[in-house]
């Protein structure tokens, strides 16, 4: 569902109830409003930019292998032990596949605050353009 507008604006009210859905489908989650939408509100519209591609390529470019992990790590909004829940696999094994995920992207000594960011806007990235 889109925001309340006047009925002329079909435009907008099309164009939220798509990115609504959409957001649903990149997230995996079933949302219902646009306004519930949080982040993918802006994602969305810019998902074709070319340097927030090239920044999702780049982050997701040699990560084959971890992609369950990735995904479940976002699912879980970068908890570990939910993740781990999730992969029916220890919390350690979550963290070194963290730690390797860090390595591979040429940054080991980021936070995983900073690691859940940059995968969360890169996979969501990715996946709005599916």
């Amino acid at each position: 569902m889109s925001d309340v507008h006047q009925s002329k604006d079909f435009g907008s009210i099309f164009r939220e109830s798509y990115h609504t859905w959409l957001a649903g489908a990149a997230s995996g989650r079933i949302i219902r409003n646009y306004t519930d939408s949080d982040i993918y509100r802006f994602l969305i519209p810019l998902s074709e930019d070319p340097h927030l591609l090239s920044f999702s390529r780049t982050i997701l470019s040699g990560l084959e292998g971890y992609e369950d992990t990735i995904a479940s790590y976002i699912r879980n909004g970068g908890d570990i032990l939910a993740s781990s829940i999730d992969l029916k696999v220890h919390a350690n094994t979550v963290r070194y596949r963290l730690a390797r995920i860090k390595e591979l992207t040429g940054d080991p000594d980021q936070t995983d605050h900073q690691l859940f960011r940059d995968l969360f806007i890169a996979y969501s990235v990715r996946e709005i353009n599916k």
